[in-house]
């Protein structure tokens, strides 16, 4: 999933007045994977954003794009939210099911987690298996949580990708 590392005033007031909705239409042709899964109407191409972004990434707490969507400055199609994590849809999906569970504390990276982190993070997990099967993953999914430049992490902030709906290949990226 490409975002941008940090939501700017700019990337802010471009979802000013929608209801998510033009949002998705002006962020969902991002990029497009070799295995032939896309965003939008290209396939075959990496596009570079994803990898400019993920070099780009500092840590900016509430100021990261998901620190804005929990905040509420921005709008998402929320599916589960409680005290400690939120979890919304993909705006560029790469797969017919895909979501995001983040947590509300922001942890900048999981190689910078504490161990005191790990009933959140554990937390994640299980909220990721749980909406996946209130979305009807009954075959089976993919978490995924990228990790630094080289792990294609674009926004500092710890999230879990859940994505399904389909036979996903190995390797992935």
């Amino acid at each position: 999933m490409l975002v941008c590392a940090r939501a700017t005033d700019e990337t802010a007031d471009r979802g000013a007045g929608s209801a998510g909705g033009d949002l998705a239409a002006q962020w969902a042709p991002r990029r497009a994977w070799p295995s032939g899964g896309s965003a939008g109407a290209t396939t075959g191409v990496v596009v570079a954003d994803e990898i400019i972004g993920a070099r780009a990434a500092r840590p900016g707490g509430a100021a990261t794009v998901f620190g804005k969507l929990i905040g509420k400055a921005l709008p998402a199609n929320v599916i589960y939210e409680d005290e400690e994590c939120l979890a919304f849809r993909d705006l560029s999906p790469q797969a017919p099911t895909l979501f995001l569970v983040v947590p509300k504390e922001p942890i900048v990276r999981l190689s910078e987690a504490e161990d005191s982190g790990e009933s959140l993070l554990g937390r994640l997990m299980i909220v990721g298996k749980k909406r996946a099967a209130h979305l009807g993953l009954t075959n089976g999914f993919r978490t995924v949580v990228d990790e630094g430049p080289e792990g294609g992490q674009s926004v500092c902030h710890v999230h879990l990708h859940v994505l399904g709906g389909r036979q996903l290949g190995w390797p992935p990226g």
